[in-house]
């Protein structure tokens, strides 16, 4: 796979996962490389680390690791569970199984840390307005 700059956004604050690496939990240090991309619409990357050879999603450690669930689907009920909402109430909003929303609210409680880092390395800006020194806004 062709590694371009926005394949490699934010590479660097991956780290190796094995254990057994010599660059084991260190950042930054050039090793991991995007080796591919899966899930239903390839959203997902898939690691490398180029000391050891060994390859990672970029979700291993995160709530939405091995979740089956869209990202932004995942997110929203996230958001609702966050906002007090119960499983109920979000199955009926969301259409979404409650087992499938119970297991999320489980693994959140887990990796909360893991799953803020993740929502704000992936943060995805769909609009933004900019104002110079010139300009006014009205």
């Amino acid at each position: 796979m062709q590694n371009s700059p926005l394949s490699n956004f934010l590479i660097n604050k991956f780290c190796c996962v094995n254990k057994k690496c010599l660059d084991y939990g260190k950042k930054g240090v050039g090793n991991i490389v995007v080796h591919s991309r899966y899930g239903k619409h390839d959203e997902i990357r898939m690691l490398k680390c180029k000391t050891c050879g060994s390859y990672f999603s970029e979700r291993r450690n995160t709530a939405l690791y091995n979740c089956k669930l869209q990202e932004d689907k995942a997110f929203e009920i996230l958001y609702l569970l966050s906002k007090g909402y119960s499983i109920r109430k979000i199955h009926s909003l969301t259409g979404v199984s409650r087992d499938a929303i119970s297991r999320l609210a489980h693994i959140d409680r887990e990796h909360g840390n893991s799953l803020l880092e993740y929502l704000i390395r992936y943060l995805k800006v769909k609009e933004a307005l900019f104002d110079d020194e010139q300009s006014s806004v009205e």
